[in-house]
């Protein structure tokens, strides 16, 4: 894409005209943003009892996949907006992005493909140790991966460092971010 496309792209875009790349953008957005409003639900289900086994954790781990190629999708399209100058943010944006989304693709089809069956089938002990249990490998993949959905979404924040019209898209890009420390926090804990 030349400066000028990619001009006329945040100008369309600016403008209530939707390109085909933010058509591709806003559903992908959307997608993320309704997967991450049903993990959400499922979490606050498991958390006050109304959600068990096996039906919390399809459930969650189901909307989690679901949250990660929307997300890389709409970095991407993202990046097709951005005039050139500012491309080093997206693209850096999008390289945590697909990492982080790698990651995860490992461990929820694991957990929906093996480990609930596997445990509903009464052999909890042959899939013990892909569980997503603090301490364990896929405990630490998942913490990774979300820890680098942060820095993706830091990233994708400096694209808008000088931009007031889009200044609360830069506050909630930032504020996704900076949860890393809590993410960190979480997977770090020490039992004593």
């Amino acid at each position: 894409m030349t400066a000028k496309n990619s001009m006329a792209t945040a100008t369309s875009i600016g403008s209530g005209a939707m390109t085909n790349d933010s058509r591709i953008g806003y559903w992908s957005a959307l997608t993320a943003f309704f997967a991450a409003i049903g993990y959400g639900v499922v979490q606050i289900l498991q958390l006050t009892g109304g959600l068990t086994f096996p039906w919390d954790e399809i459930w969650i781990f189901g909307f989690s996949i679901c949250i990660a190629p929307p997300f890389v999708l709409s970095m991407v399209a993202l990046h097709q907006a951005m005039p050139e100058q500012k491309r080093i943010w997206t693209l850096s944006a999008i390289v945590m992005a697909i990492m982080y989304a790698t990651l995860v693709t490992i461990v929820y089809p694991t957990q929906l493909a093996v480990v609930i069956p596997e445990r509903l089938a009464g052999n909890l002990s042959a899939v013990q140790f892909l569980m997503v249990t603090p301490h364990t490998f896929m405990w630490v993949i998942d913490g990774a991966g979300y820890l680098l959905m942060g820095l993706s979404t830091l990233f994708a924040a400096g694209a808008f460092a000088d931009t007031d019209s889009h200044r609360w898209l830069r506050r909630f890009l930032i504020a996704n971010g900076l949860c890393n420390p809590l993410v960190f926090a979480d997977r770090s804990e020490v039992e004593g």
